[in-house]
């Protein structure tokens, strides 16, 4: 099939979904470290997740990747593929409803020029009980470092998601639920910021 011309069909997208994966990526993040290590205790009684990923060559997918990602399913099915599953154990059966019923806008369309205030401003507003008085200048610089980490310099070929849906089972769905998804399909990475919290 070429992926440059032909439109996968929904046969297409079934078969590449019964074969995908997403290898686990390790890599030197000490400024995502950080941010995430700060993070954690403003959502004391939730929990923060971040994991990273590495894009298999496959047609059908990049057909997606550089066009429309969400008519590929991926935020549907991309959590329960083999490698992420281990790591977003509850991140299925929720989805499941919020995909079938075309809520696309579950994952908006985040600018990778707003990464960095997005970030920042998820750690100075907190959880339940964090008081954010004194943590402007903190929280930006902590959203600067990990942004700037995440991105790379490319603000050309990186897609950037952003939710506050409590779309999955991970989710305390109370007010404090964010999804952060950067992609770089030049370095051919996914990464993924999923934090909660109650009060």
């Amino acid at each position: 099939m070429s992926a440059e011309v032909s439109l996968p069909t929904f046969e297409d997208r079934a078969a590449m979904w019964e074969t995908l994966d997403f290898p686990e990526h390790s890599w030197a993040h000490p400024c995502v470290d950080e941010y995430v290590n700060a993070l954690r205790p403003r959502y004391a009684n939730g929990s923060v997740l971040f994991h990273s990923f590495r894009i298999p060559e496959h047609p059908i997918f990049e057909w997606y990747l550089t066009r429309q990602l969400h008519d590929s399913n991926f935020f549907e099915k991309f959590w329960s593929t083999p490698t992420p599953s281990r790591f977003f154990q509850s991140a299925n059966p929720a989805l499941n409803y919020y995909a079938s019923h075309g809520e696309q806008s579950i994952f908006g369309h985040e600018s990778p020029f707003l990464l960095a205030g997005s970030l920042a401003w998820i750690h100075f507003s907190g959880g339940a009980y964090s008081r954010s008085q004194g943590l402007g200048v903190l929280s930006k610089h902590l959203g600067d470092a990990a942004a700037n980490e995440l991105l790379e310099d490319d603000f050309e070929d990186t897609l950037c998601f952003k939710s506050y849906a409590p779309w999955s089972d991970f989710f305390l769905d109370v007010a404090w639920d964010y999804t952060i998804i950067v992609i770089s399909k030049k370095r051919r990475l996914i990464h993924c910021m999923l934090a909660t919290d109650t009060d």
